[in-house]
């Protein structure tokens, strides 16, 4: 495929409107920019901002999509400048831990539709303020959609979750720790909400973060994606609690970031 035929398939995916749309696109942008990132930069880029940026009488559906793409094309890079090398010289060590089949991955893509749980269940304004670190890509480039276990045969064993997982659980950790109304909410919801804000004497915190793995009961390691928190790139273990509705320091700072966290993973005899 030529530079014009990748140009092509760009245009047709942007006017396609919508949110699986313009998933598509991203995932077509990282393809297609990567083989050709100084073209991607200089041309591709601006089509696609001054596209979004041209679109009149928008609803509000529509309004929040627009605003979530235009913040993840404000965020693109090649690969080359995007991933961490030294958590992608870990993938040999990895592999054995992954579970199930390789799937196809696009940074810019789970970079788009976290921005969407975000804008929709964060508190006002949090997406914006979104950035996904370097090691985070890099670890979700090497894993393709698959899980990593520490011990496949244990319910309970340190699990580090695929991505319609770690998508899944951030949207209902948001839905029911974030700002919602609670008569939007399940009764069991709002029992755990109010138990678990009781525990710790809730309040809200820096509104980014992201759900990625478990172990034991109740134990939730996340990632703060918030680039204004002193806490951006942590990785940090909650138990029977979360930074939305506890506060970032209800978790155990396990790791700086996320390739320290692994690093230290590896070395591990047991968890």
């Amino acid at each position: 495929m030529n530079e014009g035929q990748r140009f092509g398939e760009l245009r047709a995916l942007l006017h396609s409107r919508g949110e699986e749309g313009l998933e598509e696109l991203f995932e077509a942008l990282d393809l297609h920019g990567d083989a050709s990132p100084e073209r991607a930069q200089r041309e591709w880029l601006p089509y696609v901002r001054e596209h979004l940026q041209g679109q009149r009488e928008l609803e509000e559906d529509e309004e929040r999509v627009r605003r979530c793409a235009l913040r993840t094309l404000a965020q693109w890079k090649p690969a080359s400048e995007a991933l961490s090398a030294p958590v992608l010289a870990m993938a040999s060590e990895l592999e054995a831990g992954f579970l199930g089949d390789e799937e196809g991955f696009s940074r810019s893509r789970i970079d788009f539709q976290l921005r969407m749980i975000f804008e929709e269940h964060a508190p006002q304004g949090s997406m914006s303020h979104m950035k996904l670190p370097a090691d985070v890509l890099a670890y979700l480039s090497v894993a393709r959609g698959r899980m990593w276990a520490w011990d496949a045969s244990d319910l309970y064993a340190f699990t580090i979750h695929h991505d319609e997982i770690i998508l899944s659980n951030t949207r209902y950790f948001g839905e029911v720790f974030g700002p919602s109304e609670e008569e939007e909410l399940t009764e069991l919801d709002l029992f755990f909400r109010r138990e678990l804000a009781g525990s710790h004497g809730g309040h809200l915190t820096y509104g980014v973060w992201m759900d990625f793995a478990s172990y034991s009961e109740n134990h939730n390691v996340m990632v703060c994606l918030d680039e204004r928190s002193p806490y951006w790139g942590k990785v940090c273990d909650f138990h029977d609690a979360h930074p939305w509705l506890n506060g970032e320091k209800a978790g155990k700072v396990e790791a700086e970031d996320l390739g320290s966290f692994l690093e230290k993973l590896l070395r591990e005899t047991s968890w």
